[in-house]
């Protein structure tokens, strides 16, 4: 979500979710997100 909604305020052109990588992203996220973040 984030990946792009401040671009209007910002010059910066950092990309933390990269089209290449989105695939690879998401299946990691897949697990670490029920597994690490709702297990703290």
């Amino acid at each position: 979500m984030l990946t792009r909604e401040f671009d209007a305020f910002t010059e910066s052109k950092l990309d933390l979710y990269p089209e290449g990588f989105r695939a690879e992203t998401d299946e990691v996220n897949g697990s670490v997100y029920p597994n690490i973040n709702d297990g703290v």
